[in-house]
């Protein structure tokens, strides 16, 4: 997979989506957490770098947030992150979001 990442540029973003809902159970593995720190860390733009951090915000987080297939305005939402999620949202789900990133983190 590093390998597929790292020389097939074209396909990161397609690549990177397909861990979406498993990134927490592939970092807690230990051959796949070589893999999602690598992508993240050397191969990854901003906004691949959002799609695998996305996961560490909760269920509610990525049930509501944009969409990997939308406009240049949800892009640009989604490579500002945590502030971006929390931008637009009331304080009780805010509070939520913030909870389950503090658990997920503390996960790990």
């Amino acid at each position: 997979m590093t390998k597929l990442i790292r020389f097939c540029p074209s396909q990161r973003t397609p690549i990177l989506t397909e861990f979406r809902g498993h990134v927490l159970r592939l970092l807690l593995h230990r051959e796949a957490s070589s893999v999602i720190a690598d992508a993240f860390e050397l191969y990854a733009n901003t906004y691949e770098r959002s799609l695998l951090a996305r996961d560490l915000y909760g269920k509610e987080a990525a049930l509501f947030s944009s969409s990997t297939v939308g406009s240049e305005a949800d892009k640009e939402k989604a490579k500002k992150g945590l502030k971006g999620v929390l931008e637009a949202i009331s304080a009780e789900q805010r509070t939520r979001i913030l909870s389950a990133t503090k658990e997920n983190i503390m996960t790990m």
